[in-house]
């Protein structure tokens, strides 16, 4: 039946074709184990999702900081990133620690840096909390 409806053009196969790897995976790294850096993958339209694992570490008494070197460059800063806890911070007062923000703060094509906010002095030297990282925007 697609011959039939596609019979007057003379590049149909390949418009179908091309349509069909715009929305494709083109590239990724889902085959590794444990990468470096975290998974990536890239859609034939230019789309790009990366994730992995960062720690945020002590900053300061109000704040926790890690930073992501990407598996993959997007093409400019202009990506959306952001972080959630994959478990409760250790802290003095897990309580507040726990109700407190994830916020990026530095974003470039190739890492981005987060900082885990609290109340003032919910936190103390060597606390910690582990990320589940994500990012996506266009890689071309």
């Amino acid at each position: 039946m697609l011959h039939e409806i596609f019979k007057g053009m003379d590049n149909a196969a390949e418009q179908i074709n091309e349509n069909f790897l715009k929305g494709s995976i083109v590239e990724d790294n889902l085959d590794e184990t444990n990468p470096k850096n975290g998974y990536y993958v890239r859609f034939g339209n230019g789309f790009q999702l990366c994730w992995g694992e960062v720690r945020a570490s002590y900053y300061n008494s109000s704040n926790l900081d890690g930073r992501w070197t990407l598996p993959a460059e997007f093409i400019n800063d202009r990506y959306f990133a952001d972080a959630v806890n994959l478990d409760i911070p250790t802290s003095n007062n897990n309580s507040e620690a726990r109700m407190s923000e994830t916020a990026t703060y530095v974003r470039n094509t190739n890492n981005t840096s987060f900082r885990k906010i609290a109340p003032v002095n919910t936190f103390a030297s060597g606390d910690y909390v582990d990320l589940l990282v994500f990012a996506f925007g266009k890689y071309k």
